[in-house]
C-alpha cells in the first residue's frame, strides 16, 4: 500500500529429476515467513546509518532537504525494518543492465506492492480525459536525482524533444508512444505538470508506463546528458569529447552515458545505483541512493539494504551458490529441476525456498506462420497438420521423465493469474495419438514416404523439420523436451532436427523468418503491454516475424498476413483504444480465444512453480507472487521494503 505524506509530518514521527520420491525432503521446507521477531527498529534514525554519518561530516544535506515534499510512504509487506546489509545475485552475464529494472526502476507510476495495477509513483496523481487521448500528471515536488539535482517536467521535455524525436537516437518511435503512425506530445504545463497527447485513444498506457523497462527509459537527467548532446553542446566540443573517450560518433557516447548500468557518473532515481559497474568484469555493486523519494509508514526513508553485489557465474554455479546460502534474493536461472538440492540444503545453508508462479511455465513450439517455402507455409498455416503435430507429443512422458509429474499438459494461452485467461483453454489436440496424427497428416497431403519411412512433401522433395532453440529459463533443461517431441514427431513421419543454438544467433535468425519451429517459453501474464506473444506486432513475433514486421512498419516492410492473423492485429488495435476495462479485457479474451482455436503455438508441459531463494532473515518478501519480465522479476516484491532481522550478518 502506498499513500502520500507531507516531509514535515515524516520528519516529526517517533515510533510507530525434478520432483522425484526423492524430493521428500520438501515436507520440511517451510514457505511460511519466519516467525522470528525482529530486533525493534529505531524509529528515531529517519535514515540509514551511513548517511546520517555524511551528513555530520557535512558531505551529504540534512534529509529533509533530501526527501521531496510529498515522499511516496509505503506500507511493508510485513514490518517497518532495519538499515543494513547487503544482497548477493548472480547473473550469467553482466553486460545486460537486468538489475536495474529489477532493484533501481523508477517511473511516473508503478505496479503496487498489493496488487498488479498502476498505482502513483513519481507522479503523485494523474487524470485521463474521457477518450483516453490524454494523460496528465502531476509530479511530485522536491523529488531530487541522486546528485541532488531536481527532477522536473524538464527532464521529461529533455527525453521528448531531444531523445524521442532525434531520429538519429529514436529512428523508430516505440508502438507504446505512437496513436497509429502518429507519435505522441508531450506538453510542459509547469515545471511540476505534464500531458501526454495521443492522436487516438490510448487505454494502455498506464500499464504501458508501469512496465519497468517503459517508465525507465523516459526518465533522462537533462542537467547531465545535456552535455553529450549536439542540440545543447558546441560541436566542436562535443566532438573532442567523442574523441577522447574513443566513440565512433555522439549517438554512441551519449548511449553509453545514459546507461545507468555502465556509466556509475549518470544519476539515476532509483533506489540503488551502480557504484562499480562491470566494465568487462565479474562482479559489480549498487549501493543505495541518498535522495531516494520513498518513505516507510514510521518516516524512514528507504531503502533498507545498504548494497546489491552481483556477481556473473555459470548458471550450475548460481545453483551450487544459492545452495550453500551464498544467494540471498533470487529466482533467475533457478528452477523445478534444482529443488532437490535446494531442499536438502535450505536448512542448513540458513535459507528458504518459495514457490512464485512463472509467467511463462512452458517450453512450447512456435510454428512459423510466414514461413519463406511456401509448401512449408501452406502446411504450417493448416490447422490439421498442427494439429497433427500436436497429437503426435507424449506429454505424459514429457511429465513423468522431466517433471515426474508433477507438470501441467497444455498449451500456451496466458496462465490464471493474467486478466485476459479463459478457464479451460489451451486443451485441444492434447492427447497422445499417433493414429490421428497420420491420419490428418495424410489428410493435408503427406501420403508419400521415403525408403527410411519419412514423409515427403506435396512437391515430391523430403519434409523436414528443424526446431531452432536455445538454453532459455523454463526450470528444466529445454532441448531434453525437444529431444522427446523429436521422437514423437519422428514416429509419425516427419524427419526433425534440433538445433540448440548461441541466443544471440537465435534471434537473428526468428526475426529474419529463417526457421521452421522456433522452440521457447510464451509469457502468459500482462502480455497486452507486450503483444507479440499473440499478436503479429513486430519482427519478435516468434510464430510470425513477416507478419508482425508488416504491422510495425505500418505495411512498408514485411507482408500482410493473411485474413485470420490481420483479425488479431485488429482486435489488438482495438483493446489499445477500449474505452473501458469491460470492454478491453473482452476484447483481450477474444484474441486469446482465436490462439485455443487455432494453435499456432504448440504447448507441452507446464511446471508447477518457479522456486525462489530467500535468506531466511530477509523480510517483506511477498509470499506469493508471479515472476515476470514484465512487472520486474523480482521486483515485483518492491526490494526498497525488504530488509534483514540480522543485518550485521549480512
Amino acid at each position: 500500500m502506498t499513500r502520500g505524506m507531507a516531509r514535515r509530518d515524516l520528519l516529526g514521527l517517533t515510533g510507530v529429476a525434478v520432483l522425484g520420491a526423492s524430493l521428500t525432503g520438501c515436507e520440511f521446507l517451510s514457505t511460511e515467513p519466519s516467525t522470528e521477531p525482529s530486533p525493534p527498529a529505531s524509529t528515531d534514525t529517519k535514515e540509514a546509518p551511513e548517511l546520517a554519518r555524511l551528513v555530520a561530516d557535512g558531505a551529504l544535506p540534512p534529509l529533509e532537504e533530501r526527501l521531496p515534499e510529498e515522499p511516496l510512504v509505503v506500507t511493508p509487506v510485513q514490518e517497518v525494518g532495519r538499515y543494513g546489509g547487503a544482497i548477493r545475485r548472480g547473473e550469467l552475464s553482466l553486460e545486460t543492465g537486468r538489475n536495474i529494472v529489477v532493484f533501481a526502476r523508477a517511473s511516473l507510476v508503478e505496479w503496487g506492492l498489493e496488487k498488479v495495477e498502476p498505482v502513483p509513483a513519481l507522479a503523485r496523481s494523474w487524470e485521463v480525459s474521457p477518450d483516453q487521448r490524454v494523460y496528465r500528471f502531476q509530479l511530485r515536488k522536491g523529488v531530487r536525482w541522486s546528485d541532488g539535482a531536481l527532477f522536473t517536467a524538464d527532464d521529461l521535455v529533455f527525453w521528448y524533444e531531444s531523445v524521442l524525436r532525434n531520429e538519429e537516437l529514436t529512428p523508430v518511435v516505440p508502438g507504446w508512444l505512437r496513436s497509429g503512425s502518429e507519435p505522441v506530445e508531450l506538453v510542459k504545463l509547469d515545471d511540476h505538470s505534464v500531458e501526454f497527447r495521443f492522436a487516438e485513444p490510448n487505454s494502455l498506457f498506464l500499464r504501458y508506463l508501469a512496465y519497468p523497462p517503459n517508465g525507465l527509459s523516459i526518465l533522462l537527467p537533462a542537467h547531465y546528458l545535456r552535455r553529450f548532446h549536439p542540440e545543447h553542446t558546441q560541436t566542436t566540443e562535443l566532438d573532442k569529447l567523442v574523441e577522447e573517450a574513443g566513440f565512433e560518433n555522439w549517438m554512441a557516447y551519449f548511449s553509453n552515458r545514459a546507461d545507468a548500468w555502465h556509466n556509475p557518473d549518470r544519476p539515476v532515481l532509483g533506489a540503488w545505483k551502480v557504484s562499480r559497474p562491470p566494465s568487462g568484469g565479474t562482479r559489480a555493486v549498487m549501493e543505495r541512493n541518498p535522495y531516494y523519494w520513498k518513505v516507510d509508514t514510521e518516516g524512514r526513508q528507504l531503502p533498507y539494504i545498504d548494497r546489491l553485489e552481483i556477481t556473473a557465474m555459470d548458471e550450475n554455479v548460481v545453483v551450487l551458490r544459492a545452495s550453500g546460502g551464498e544467494i540471498d534474493f533470487q529466482y533467475s536461472y533457478l528452477g523445478t529441476s534444482n529443488m532437490p538440492v535446494l531442499a536438502r540444503s535450505a536448512e542448513s545453508a540458513g535459507y528458504r525456498v518459495l514457490r512464485w508462479k512463472y509467467d511463462a511455465p512452458g517450453v512450447d513450439l512456435y510454428t512459423n506462420q510466414s514461413h519463406a517455402d511456401p509448401v512449408i507455409r501452406r502446411l504450417m498455416q493448416s490447422l490439421d497438420f498442427r494439429a497433427a503435430l500436436s497429437h503426435a507429443i507424449n506429454r505424459d512422458e514429457i511429465n513423468q521423465v522431466l517433471y515426474n509429474g508433477a507438470g501441467t499438459p497444455g498449451h500456451p494461452v496466458a496462465i490464471p493469474e493474467d486478466p485476459y485467461y479463459v478457464p479451460g483453454s489451451g486443451q485441444r489436440f492434447l492427447e497422445y495419438d499417433p493414429d490421428t496424427a497420420d491420419r490428418l497428416l495424410d489428410r493435408v497431403g503427406l501420403t508419400e514416404r521415403d525408403d527410411d519411412g519419412f514423409r515427403l512433401r506435396p512437391d515430391g522433395k523430403p519434409l523436414r523439420l528443424t526446431i531452432s532453440t536455445f538454453t532459455f529459463e523454463s526450470g528444466i533443461e529445454p532441448v531434453d523436451v525437444y529431444m522427446l517431441v523429436k521422437r514423437g514427431w519422428e514416429a509419425v513421419g516427419i524427419r526433425t532436427h534440433v538445433d540448440n543454438m548461441d541466443r544471440s544467433l537465435w534471434s537473428t535468425r526468428i526475426t529474419r523468418n529463417q526457421f521452421d519451429i522456433a522452440g521457447y517459453i510464451v509469457a502468459g501474464y500482462m502480455w497486452d503491454i507486450n503483444p507479440g506473444w499473440f499478436v503479429p506486432t513486430d519482427v519478435s513475433t516468434y510464430w510470425a516475424p513477416l507478419f508482425g514486421e508488416w504491422y510495425a512498419s505500418g505495411g512498408r516492410s514485411g507482408e500482410e498476413p493473411p485474413p485470420l492473423l490481420r483479425r488479431l492485429q485488429e482486435l489488438y488495435d482495438q483493446l489499445t483504444r477500449a474505452p473501458d476495462d469491460e470492454t478491453r479485457l473482452r476484447l483481450g479474451r477474444e484474441i486469446l480465444a482465436m490462439h485455443d482455436e487455432n494453435v499456432w503455438i504448440i504447448g507441452t508441459v507446464s511446471a508447477p512453480f518457479q522456486p525462489v531463494v530467500v535468506a531466511d532473515d530477509l523480510v517483506n518478501v511477498k509470499e506469493e507472487a508471479v515472476g515476470s519480465y514484465r512487472t520486474g522479476h523480482e521486483g515485483v516484491t518492491w526490494p526498497e521494503q525488504l530488509f534483514y532481522r540480522h543485518p550485521e550478518r549480512h
